[in-house]
């Protein structure tokens, strides 16, 4: 039976899984010189394939998301499954032109489709949309959980340790000189993603020192709240993240906890080696 409507999200979302969500992910697309890629989803573009390719290839990775064209096709498909109601959740319009152009399609069709900015991406991306999904299977009407998509975002925070400087200097996210200076002194930054914005909170030394950090910014982060939903996202650094997402299962008092590997399209920017853990509190 399928559900009374859609949720649609873009490949930039890590879900928890195994769930039975029924989400549909509408993959971007990562390119390396003329060969075009598509990642998340149902693309061609695996996360092991990807690292093969960022070790052979000498051009970067470059990303782009997935055009009106793209969503239309996924809005006819969810029409043809009975379903004239759409819920779009896309990675945060600072970070992606995916929120524009999943905008652009909802103008062209005669479905009603809510398209809303998660304000977050990757892990606290899949934390708002497994909440609405959730809530679409306990019977809420497609405006109460539209409503809810509304209120959830930019409400994750995500705290990051990135392993090299090298990719977030391709992609112009540090200008060059301090990316190499901190490539030199094997510096470790910590970001925060909050709210769309993604800003350096901290940098250390060592990968230890990095997730000791992690947890003390998590364990401040969840204080003593109840209600909280964490995630746990790597590019391709599965062991620590499994650590991460251990400690978080017995010290962090939360009512969800999942881990996952982020996708493609987020490593081409930030590269191989980061953890980050998303937590949203939904009783704020």
């Amino acid at each position: 039976m399928n559900a009374p409507f859609g949720i649609l999200t873009d490949g930039t979302c890590t879900l928890p899984s195994g769930a039975a969500l029924d989400v549909d992910v509408v993959p971007l697309h990562v390119r390396f010189g003329t060969e075009s890629y598509t990642s998340g989803g149902d693309g061609d573009l695996s996360h092991a394939r990807f690292y093969e390719l960022i070790a052979d290839r000498r051009d970067r990775p470059t990303t782009s998301q997935p055009s009106p064209g793209e969503w239309v096709t996924r809005f006819d498909a969810a029409r043809a499954r009975g379903q004239r109601d759409l819920l779009v959740i896309t990675i945060a319009s600072e970070m992606s032109g995916t929120f524009a152009s999943a905008t652009v399609a909802a103008r062209t069709t005669d479905l009603r489709v809510a398209v809303v900015d998660s304000r977050t991406n990757s892990g606290g991306q899949g934390l708002i949309v497994a909440a609405v999904a959730r809530a679409r299977e306990q019977g809420r009407t497609f405006d109460e959980v539209v409503a809810l998509a509304q209120r959830l975002a930019g409400r994750p925070r995500i705290f990051a340790y990135v392993d090299t400087l090298e990719f977030l200097r391709r992609s112009g996210r540090v200008p060059a000189a301090q990316a190499i200076f901190g490539s030199l002194l094997a510096v470790k930054p910590i970001v925060r993603i909050a709210d769309g914005r993604t800003e350096v909170i901290g940098r250390v030394r060592t990968r230890p020192r990095a997730v000791a950090r992690l947890k003390e910014l998590a364990t401040e982060m969840v204080g003593s709240a109840k209600d909280v939903r964490i995630a746990v996202v790597h590019t391709n650094a599965p062991q620590i993240a499994a650590d991460v997402a251990a400690w978080a299962g017995t010290a962090l008092d939360h009512r969800e906890l999942f881990s996952g590997e982020a996708g493609p399209v987020l490593a081409a920017h930030v590269g191989p080696g980061v953890v980050a853990i998303a937590i949203m509190k939904e009783d704020e």
